[in-house]
Protein backbone atom coordinates (compact mmCIF):
# COMPACT_ATOMS: atom_id res chain seq x y z
CA UNK A 1 0.00 0.00 0.00
CA UNK A 2 1.37 3.03 -0.64
CA UNK A 3 1.77 6.15 1.50
CA UNK A 4 0.07 8.40 -0.29
CA UNK A 5 -2.86 6.08 -0.02
CA UNK A 6 -2.31 5.32 3.92
CA UNK A 7 -2.34 8.96 4.45
CA UNK A 8 -5.42 9.32 2.93
CA UNK A 9 -7.55 6.74 4.62
CA UNK A 10 -5.65 8.08 7.96
CA UNK A 11 -7.19 11.30 7.69
CA UNK A 12 -10.51 10.37 6.76
CA UNK A 13 -10.74 8.13 9.69
CA UNK A 14 -9.92 10.59 12.11
CA UNK A 15 -12.09 12.86 10.72
CA UNK A 16 -14.63 10.92 9.84
CA UNK A 17 -14.46 8.51 12.23
CA UNK A 18 -15.54 5.85 9.68
CA UNK A 19 -13.35 2.87 11.44
CA UNK A 20 -15.18 -0.28 12.79
CA UNK A 21 -14.95 0.07 16.48
CA UNK A 22 -12.81 -2.34 16.72
CA UNK A 23 -10.24 -0.66 15.23
CA UNK A 24 -11.65 2.79 15.54
CA UNK A 25 -8.26 4.89 16.59
CA UNK A 26 -7.77 7.10 19.93
CA UNK A 27 -5.24 9.30 17.79
CA UNK A 28 -3.73 10.04 15.06
CA UNK A 29 -0.59 8.22 16.27
CA UNK A 30 -2.53 4.97 17.06
CA UNK A 31 -4.30 5.69 13.24
CA UNK A 32 -1.11 6.04 11.68
CA UNK A 33 -0.15 2.63 12.14
CA UNK A 34 -3.24 0.45 12.50
CA UNK A 35 -6.08 1.75 10.78
CA UNK A 36 -7.33 -0.25 7.23
CA UNK A 37 -10.51 1.23 5.60
CA UNK A 38 -12.92 0.93 3.53
CA UNK A 39 -12.54 2.68 -0.33
CA UNK A 40 -11.85 6.31 -0.12
CA UNK A 41 -15.42 8.12 -1.26
CA UNK A 42 -15.62 11.34 -3.38
CA UNK A 43 -16.56 13.45 -0.44
CA UNK A 44 -12.85 13.25 0.73
CA UNK A 45 -11.85 15.21 -2.78
CA UNK A 46 -11.65 18.05 -0.36
CA UNK A 47 -8.94 16.88 1.26
CA UNK A 48 -6.64 15.47 -2.23
CA UNK A 49 -5.30 18.05 -4.66
CA UNK A 50 -7.25 20.49 -6.15
CA UNK A 51 -8.35 19.03 -9.60
CA UNK A 52 -11.76 18.43 -10.96
CA UNK A 53 -13.46 15.29 -9.56
CA UNK A 54 -13.19 13.50 -13.00
CA UNK A 55 -9.27 13.74 -13.23
CA UNK A 56 -8.43 13.21 -9.10
CA UNK A 57 -5.51 10.83 -8.14
CA UNK A 58 -7.42 8.99 -5.62
CA UNK A 59 -5.25 8.63 -3.07
CA UNK A 60 -2.66 12.02 -3.83
CA UNK A 61 -2.66 13.71 -0.64
CA UNK A 62 -2.05 17.25 -1.36
CA UNK A 63 1.29 18.89 0.19
CA UNK A 64 -0.89 21.33 2.18
CA UNK A 65 -2.75 18.14 3.85
CA UNK A 66 0.19 15.91 3.98
CA UNK A 67 2.03 18.78 6.07
CA UNK A 68 -1.43 18.87 8.50
CA UNK A 69 -0.67 15.14 9.36
CA UNK A 70 3.06 15.01 9.35
CA UNK A 71 2.54 18.14 12.09
CA UNK A 72 -0.14 16.49 13.93
CA UNK A 73 1.58 13.45 14.06
CA UNK A 74 5.09 15.04 15.43
CA UNK A 75 3.25 16.54 18.07
CA UNK A 76 1.71 13.50 19.72
CA UNK A 77 4.38 11.07 19.49
CA UNK A 78 7.21 13.53 20.15
CA UNK A 79 10.88 14.24 19.68
CA UNK A 80 13.19 11.27 20.80
CA UNK A 81 17.07 12.25 21.79
CA UNK A 82 19.57 9.62 23.49
CA UNK A 83 18.21 10.66 26.59
CA UNK A 84 14.76 10.80 27.22
CA UNK A 85 11.42 11.36 24.76
CA UNK A 86 10.79 15.13 24.40
CA UNK A 87 7.89 16.96 22.79
CA UNK A 88 7.40 20.55 21.90
CA UNK A 89 5.58 22.02 24.49
CA UNK A 90 8.60 20.73 26.95
CA UNK A 91 10.89 22.51 24.80
CA UNK A 92 9.43 25.71 25.05
CA UNK A 93 9.04 25.27 29.00
CA UNK A 94 12.74 24.70 28.98
CA UNK A 95 13.16 27.84 26.94
CA UNK A 96 11.55 30.44 28.79
CA UNK A 97 12.72 29.14 32.07
CA UNK A 98 16.05 29.95 30.57
CA UNK A 99 14.80 33.27 29.51
CA UNK A 100 13.48 34.10 32.62
CA UNK A 101 9.59 33.47 31.95
CA UNK A 102 9.14 30.95 34.39
CA UNK A 103 8.84 33.55 37.50
CA UNK A 104 5.81 35.71 35.62
CA UNK A 105 3.20 33.25 37.09
CA UNK A 106 2.01 32.73 33.23
CA UNK A 107 3.78 29.81 31.87
CA UNK A 108 1.27 27.64 31.17
CA UNK A 109 0.24 30.54 29.28
CA UNK A 110 3.24 31.31 27.41
CA UNK A 111 3.94 27.59 26.66
CA UNK A 112 0.84 26.84 24.71
CA UNK A 113 0.68 30.02 22.48
CA UNK A 114 4.30 29.69 21.65
CA UNK A 115 3.63 26.13 20.98
CA UNK A 116 1.06 26.73 18.54
CA UNK A 117 3.13 29.35 16.59
CA UNK A 118 6.63 27.50 16.43
CA UNK A 119 4.03 24.51 15.26
CA UNK A 120 3.10 26.65 12.06
CA UNK A 121 6.09 26.28 10.45
CA UNK A 122 7.72 22.60 9.83
CA UNK A 123 10.57 22.29 12.33
CA UNK A 124 13.60 20.41 12.12
CA UNK A 125 13.70 18.08 15.03
CA UNK A 126 17.57 17.81 15.30
CA UNK A 127 18.19 21.57 15.87
CA UNK A 128 14.56 22.20 18.22
CA UNK A 129 15.71 19.58 20.82
CA UNK A 130 19.12 21.73 21.17
CA UNK A 131 17.19 25.23 21.01
CA UNK A 132 16.95 25.77 25.29
CA UNK A 133 21.11 24.57 25.54
CA UNK A 134 21.68 27.25 22.99
CA UNK A 135 20.40 29.96 24.55
CA UNK A 136 21.56 28.84 28.02
CA UNK A 137 24.83 29.01 26.45
CA UNK A 138 24.65 32.17 24.58
CA UNK A 139 27.87 34.50 25.44
CA UNK A 140 26.62 37.64 23.24
CA UNK A 141 23.93 37.98 20.46
CA UNK A 142 22.64 40.03 17.68
CA UNK A 143 20.96 42.20 20.07
CA UNK A 144 23.65 42.74 22.30
CA UNK A 145 25.68 43.78 19.73
CA UNK A 146 23.59 45.71 16.58
CA UNK A 147 21.28 47.15 19.43
CA UNK A 148 22.65 47.55 22.69
CA UNK A 149 26.14 48.50 22.38
CA UNK A 150 25.40 50.82 19.46
CA UNK A 151 23.05 53.66 21.23
CA UNK A 152 21.25 55.09 18.28
CA UNK A 153 21.74 52.43 15.92
CA UNK A 154 18.00 52.68 13.79
CA UNK A 155 18.09 48.42 13.62
CA UNK A 156 14.85 46.27 12.18
CA UNK A 157 13.98 42.91 13.73
CA UNK A 158 14.96 40.82 10.92
CA UNK A 159 18.23 41.85 11.52
CA UNK A 160 18.53 40.70 15.15
CA UNK A 161 17.29 36.67 14.58
CA UNK A 162 20.59 34.67 14.56
CA UNK A 163 21.37 32.23 12.21
CA UNK A 164 21.02 29.35 14.78
CA UNK A 165 17.37 30.21 15.30
CA UNK A 166 16.41 30.54 11.44
CA UNK A 167 18.13 26.79 11.35
CA UNK A 168 14.96 25.80 13.62
CA UNK A 169 13.10 25.67 10.24
CA UNK A 170 12.84 23.90 7.46
CA UNK A 171 12.39 26.99 5.35
CA UNK A 172 15.44 28.61 7.47
CA UNK A 173 13.31 31.29 8.44
CA UNK A 174 12.59 32.15 11.76
CA UNK A 175 11.15 35.49 10.96
CA UNK A 176 7.58 34.58 10.76
CA UNK A 177 7.78 32.85 13.83
CA UNK A 178 9.25 35.88 16.02
CA UNK A 179 7.29 38.59 13.55
CA UNK A 180 4.02 37.11 15.48
CA UNK A 181 5.70 36.29 19.01
CA UNK A 182 6.24 40.07 18.60
CA UNK A 183 2.97 41.63 19.68
CA UNK A 184 2.44 38.05 22.24
CA UNK A 185 2.07 39.66 25.52
CA UNK A 186 1.64 38.26 28.75
CA UNK A 187 -0.70 39.82 32.06
CA UNK A 188 1.79 39.74 34.46
CA UNK A 189 2.68 42.38 37.13
CA UNK A 190 4.48 44.52 36.68
CA UNK A 191 3.64 44.55 33.38
CA UNK A 192 4.77 43.20 30.13
CA UNK A 193 4.97 45.17 26.86
CA UNK A 194 5.19 44.09 23.08
CA UNK A 195 8.94 42.56 21.89
CA UNK A 196 10.06 41.65 25.28
CA UNK A 197 9.25 38.08 24.91
CA UNK A 198 10.39 37.49 20.96
CA UNK A 199 13.65 39.54 22.24
CA UNK A 200 14.49 36.64 25.03
CA UNK A 201 14.09 33.83 23.08
CA UNK A 202 16.71 34.75 20.58
CA UNK A 203 19.02 36.54 22.59
CA UNK A 204 21.18 36.24 25.67
CA UNK A 205 18.88 38.99 27.39
CA UNK A 206 16.45 37.74 30.83
CA UNK A 207 12.73 38.71 31.78
CA UNK A 208 13.42 40.33 35.19
CA UNK A 209 10.77 40.30 37.62
CA UNK A 210 10.66 44.11 38.33
CA UNK A 211 11.64 46.10 34.98
CA UNK A 212 11.67 44.61 31.38
CA UNK A 213 15.20 42.89 30.64
CA UNK A 214 18.62 42.16 31.95
CA UNK A 215 20.91 41.97 29.28
CA UNK A 216 24.32 41.36 31.54
CA UNK A 217 24.94 44.30 33.60
CA UNK A 218 22.05 46.54 32.09
CA UNK A 219 19.01 46.63 32.94
CA UNK A 220 16.82 47.57 29.66
CA UNK A 221 13.40 49.11 29.15
CA UNK A 222 11.25 47.68 26.22
CA UNK A 223 8.66 50.37 24.78
CA UNK A 224 6.73 49.59 21.52
CA UNK A 225 4.25 51.92 20.00
CA UNK A 226 2.85 54.90 22.11
CA UNK A 227 4.39 53.41 25.30
CA UNK A 228 4.52 55.52 28.44
CA UNK A 229 6.91 56.46 30.36
CA UNK A 230 4.49 56.23 33.62
CA UNK A 231 3.67 58.59 36.29
CA UNK A 232 2.18 59.34 39.82
CA UNK A 233 -0.64 61.13 39.08
CA UNK A 234 1.61 64.22 39.18
CA UNK A 235 0.12 65.90 35.40
CA UNK A 236 -3.23 66.27 37.82
CA UNK A 237 -1.04 68.83 39.87
CA UNK A 238 0.17 71.10 36.64
CA UNK A 239 -1.91 73.79 36.51
CA UNK A 240 -2.08 74.20 40.24
CA UNK A 241 1.66 74.78 39.98
CA UNK A 242 1.78 77.61 36.45
CA UNK A 243 -0.81 79.45 38.40
CA UNK A 244 1.64 79.29 41.59
CA UNK A 245 4.65 80.52 39.04
CA UNK A 246 2.55 83.25 37.49
CA UNK A 247 2.08 84.84 41.10
CA UNK A 248 5.46 84.74 42.33
CA UNK A 249 6.02 86.41 45.35
CA UNK A 250 2.37 86.79 45.45
CA UNK A 251 1.23 83.03 45.26
CA UNK A 252 0.81 83.37 49.29
CA UNK A 253 -1.50 86.21 49.70
CA UNK A 254 -5.00 86.04 49.51
CA UNK A 255 -6.71 87.76 46.30
CA UNK A 256 -8.07 91.32 47.97
CA UNK A 257 -4.22 92.08 49.13
CA UNK A 258 -2.94 90.99 45.71
CA UNK A 259 -5.16 93.19 43.65
CA UNK A 260 -4.23 95.89 46.17
CA UNK A 261 -0.21 94.99 45.99
CA UNK A 262 -0.38 95.07 42.35
CA UNK A 263 -2.37 98.42 42.00
CA UNK A 264 0.58 99.72 44.21
CA UNK A 265 3.12 98.32 41.83
CA UNK A 266 1.74 99.29 38.78
CA UNK A 267 1.65 102.85 40.59
CA UNK A 268 5.01 102.35 41.47
CA UNK A 269 6.45 101.26 37.78
CA UNK A 270 4.73 104.22 35.90
CA UNK A 271 5.63 107.81 35.94
CA UNK A 272 3.82 110.62 37.02
CA UNK A 273 4.41 112.10 33.33
CA UNK A 274 1.36 109.82 32.46
CA UNK A 275 -1.00 110.04 35.01
CA UNK A 276 -3.81 110.19 33.13
CA UNK A 277 -2.20 106.59 31.56
CA UNK A 278 -1.85 105.19 35.23
CA UNK A 279 -5.05 106.16 36.65
CA UNK A 280 -7.01 104.13 33.58
CA UNK A 281 -4.86 101.02 33.69
CA UNK A 282 -5.73 101.58 37.42
CA UNK A 283 -9.07 101.21 37.28
CA UNK A 284 -9.07 98.24 34.36
CA UNK A 285 -7.15 95.97 36.89
CA UNK A 286 -10.10 97.26 39.81
CA UNK A 287 -13.04 96.30 37.46
CA UNK A 288 -11.01 93.05 36.48
CA UNK A 289 -10.43 93.51 33.08
CA UNK A 290 -9.01 90.49 31.50
CA UNK A 291 -5.40 90.16 31.29
CA UNK A 292 -5.49 90.58 27.36
CA UNK A 293 -7.66 93.60 27.36
CA UNK A 294 -5.27 95.18 29.70
CA UNK A 295 -2.38 94.21 27.61
CA UNK A 296 -4.24 96.09 24.29
CA UNK A 297 -4.17 99.70 26.27
CA UNK A 298 -0.60 99.21 27.72
CA UNK A 299 0.49 98.30 24.04
CA UNK A 300 -1.51 101.37 22.56
CA UNK A 301 0.26 103.72 25.39
CA UNK A 302 3.23 105.71 26.12
CA UNK A 303 5.33 103.90 27.88
CA UNK A 304 8.81 102.76 26.56
CA UNK A 305 9.04 99.30 25.56
CA UNK A 306 11.46 98.15 28.83
CA UNK A 307 8.63 99.93 31.11
CA UNK A 308 5.63 97.75 28.86
CA UNK A 309 7.77 94.61 29.19
CA UNK A 310 7.80 95.14 32.96
CA UNK A 311 4.56 96.25 33.57
CA UNK A 312 3.37 92.90 31.96
CA UNK A 313 5.33 90.57 34.09
CA UNK A 314 3.68 92.51 36.87
CA UNK A 315 0.45 92.03 35.50
CA UNK A 316 0.63 88.30 35.07
CA UNK A 317 0.46 87.59 38.62
CA UNK A 318 -3.69 88.92 37.81
CA UNK A 319 -3.72 85.67 35.49
CA UNK A 320 -5.18 82.60 36.31
CA UNK A 321 -4.77 78.98 34.43
CA UNK A 322 -8.20 77.31 34.11
CA UNK A 323 -7.84 74.08 35.39
CA UNK A 324 -8.86 72.39 32.01
CA UNK A 325 -6.88 69.42 31.30
CA UNK A 326 -3.22 69.21 31.38
CA UNK A 327 -2.79 70.19 27.87
CA UNK A 328 -4.43 73.06 27.82
CA UNK A 329 -3.47 74.11 30.98
CA UNK A 330 0.40 74.21 29.29
CA UNK A 331 -0.80 75.96 26.19
CA UNK A 332 -2.51 78.74 28.17
CA UNK A 333 0.53 78.99 30.21
CA UNK A 334 2.77 78.63 27.35
CA UNK A 335 0.44 81.31 25.14
CA UNK A 336 2.45 84.61 27.31
CA UNK A 337 6.26 83.00 26.45
CA UNK A 338 7.30 86.74 25.05
CA UNK A 339 6.29 88.43 28.86
CA UNK A 340 7.09 85.18 31.04
CA UNK A 341 10.98 85.34 32.43
CA UNK A 342 13.55 82.54 31.78
CA UNK A 343 12.90 81.43 35.22
CA UNK A 344 9.41 81.52 34.44
CA UNK A 345 9.70 79.26 31.60
CA UNK A 346 12.14 76.58 33.07
CA UNK A 347 9.81 76.17 35.73
CA UNK A 348 6.39 75.92 33.55
CA UNK A 349 8.28 73.28 31.89
CA UNK A 350 9.25 71.66 34.79
CA UNK A 351 5.64 71.82 35.95
CA UNK A 352 4.82 69.34 33.44
CA UNK A 353 7.12 66.60 34.43
CA UNK A 354 5.32 63.31 35.13
CA UNK A 355 6.23 62.41 38.78
CA UNK A 356 5.84 64.89 41.88
CA UNK A 357 9.03 64.19 43.36
CA UNK A 358 12.31 63.70 42.06
CA UNK A 359 16.16 64.07 42.82
CA UNK A 360 17.61 68.11 42.34
CA UNK A 361 14.68 69.68 41.47
CA UNK A 362 16.76 72.85 41.53
CA UNK A 363 19.26 71.86 39.24
CA UNK A 364 16.50 70.60 37.30
CA UNK A 365 15.30 73.69 36.63
CA UNK A 366 18.31 75.49 35.68
CA UNK A 367 18.83 72.68 33.19
CA UNK A 368 15.88 73.50 31.46
CA UNK A 369 16.63 76.94 31.80
CA UNK A 370 20.19 76.42 29.82
CA UNK A 371 17.66 74.59 27.04
CA UNK A 372 15.27 77.28 27.33
CA UNK A 373 17.72 80.15 27.16
CA UNK A 374 19.94 78.55 24.32
CA UNK A 375 16.49 77.42 22.20
CA UNK A 376 13.68 79.66 23.31
CA UNK A 377 12.59 80.85 19.28
CA UNK A 378 12.57 77.14 18.43
CA UNK A 379 10.91 76.13 21.58
CA UNK A 380 8.02 78.92 21.73
CA UNK A 381 8.35 81.57 18.39
CA UNK A 382 6.09 78.96 16.59
CA UNK A 383 3.94 78.23 19.64
CA UNK A 384 0.13 78.78 19.14
CA UNK A 385 -2.73 78.65 21.48
CA UNK A 386 -3.99 75.41 19.86
CA UNK A 387 -1.03 73.53 19.91
CA UNK A 388 3.01 73.22 21.20
CA UNK A 389 5.78 73.84 18.70
CA UNK A 390 7.58 69.87 18.15
CA UNK A 391 10.49 71.40 19.93
CA UNK A 392 8.54 72.00 23.27
CA UNK A 393 6.74 68.34 23.02
CA UNK A 394 10.16 67.19 22.62
CA UNK A 395 11.29 68.52 25.97
CA UNK A 396 8.67 67.99 27.97
CA UNK A 397 9.04 64.34 26.49
CA UNK A 398 12.45 64.06 27.39
CA UNK A 399 11.91 65.16 30.64
CA UNK A 400 9.07 62.71 31.05
CA UNK A 401 11.74 59.71 29.80
CA UNK A 402 14.07 60.73 32.43
CA UNK A 403 11.82 61.39 35.58
CA UNK A 404 10.88 57.70 34.50
CA UNK A 405 14.47 56.51 34.24
CA UNK A 406 15.04 57.93 37.46
CA UNK A 407 12.33 56.49 39.39
CA UNK A 408 12.55 52.73 37.48
CA UNK A 409 16.46 52.39 37.38
CA UNK A 410 17.01 51.25 34.38
CA UNK A 411 20.44 51.64 31.89
CA UNK A 412 18.55 51.96 28.69
CA UNK A 413 15.58 52.23 26.97
CA UNK A 414 14.82 50.35 23.41
CA UNK A 415 12.12 52.09 21.59
CA UNK A 416 10.41 50.35 18.79
CA UNK A 417 7.51 50.71 16.01
CA UNK A 418 5.49 47.52 16.97
CA UNK A 419 4.01 47.58 13.01
CA UNK A 420 7.34 47.71 11.06
CA UNK A 421 9.78 46.32 13.53
CA UNK A 422 12.15 49.50 13.51
CA UNK A 423 14.19 50.29 16.61
CA UNK A 424 16.53 51.89 18.35
CA UNK A 425 18.18 51.98 21.63
CA UNK A 426 18.89 54.97 23.84
CA UNK A 427 21.53 54.72 27.22
CA UNK A 428 21.09 56.91 30.11
CA UNK A 429 24.43 59.40 31.38
CA UNK A 430 23.52 58.66 34.69
CA UNK A 431 20.47 57.63 37.36
CA UNK A 432 19.12 61.55 38.04
CA UNK A 433 17.47 63.77 35.41
CA UNK A 434 19.66 66.54 35.73
CA UNK A 435 22.49 64.12 34.31
CA UNK A 436 20.15 62.60 31.11
CA UNK A 437 17.66 65.39 30.42
CA UNK A 438 19.87 67.35 27.96
CA UNK A 439 21.04 63.71 25.55
CA UNK A 440 17.48 62.60 26.02
CA UNK A 441 16.38 65.70 24.34
CA UNK A 442 18.82 65.49 21.40
CA UNK A 443 17.84 61.83 21.17
CA UNK A 444 14.25 63.03 20.30
CA UNK A 445 14.89 65.97 18.16
CA UNK A 446 17.57 63.43 16.17
CA UNK A 447 14.87 60.61 15.43
CA UNK A 448 11.94 62.84 15.75
CA UNK A 449 9.44 60.38 17.13
CA UNK A 450 5.80 61.53 17.54
CA UNK A 451 4.44 62.63 20.98
CA UNK A 452 1.42 62.67 22.63
CA UNK A 453 0.81 64.87 25.38
CA UNK A 454 -3.04 64.84 25.08
CA UNK A 455 -3.00 63.28 28.96
CA UNK A 456 -6.04 62.65 31.12
CA UNK A 457 -6.20 59.92 34.31
CA UNK A 458 -6.17 57.34 32.13
CA UNK A 459 -3.16 58.36 29.93
CA UNK A 460 -0.95 59.83 32.74
CA UNK A 461 2.84 60.39 31.07
CA UNK A 462 3.98 61.12 26.99
CA UNK A 463 3.93 58.54 24.81
CA UNK A 464 6.21 57.94 22.05
CA UNK A 465 5.61 56.79 18.38
CA UNK A 466 8.79 56.54 16.73
CA UNK A 467 9.57 55.25 12.79
CA UNK A 468 6.09 56.01 11.62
Amino acid sequence: MSQDYFLSKVYESVRNQTATPSNKPQNLKQAYYRVVLEQINEDTEILMQQQGSDNVEEFKVSDELAKRIKSSIKKETGFATTEEKTNLQEIIKKALIVSGWGKTGRLNYLIDNISNIFDKEDLIVSNIIKYPGTLENLKTSLLEEKLINKPLNRIELKDLIPDWFHSLFETNSGFNVIDELWNLVPVTKPASGAGELALTLISNAKKETEGDLSLKENLIEIKGSNGLMGADGQVLNTASELNEILKGDLVSVSKANRKRELIKRLGDLISSRYEEFKKNLIQQVENNVPFDEIKKIIDAGPLTPKIKINLYRTLVTSLTIPEYNYRDSLLAFFSQYEILSDDQLASGVFAARNYKNISSEEAVKNKIKDLVVSNKNSLFKKHHERYFTYELSALIGALHLCCYQEKQKFNGIVFANDTNKNMVYFKFNGESVVQNLESAYSFILQFKPSIALSMSKMQSSAGFLFFK
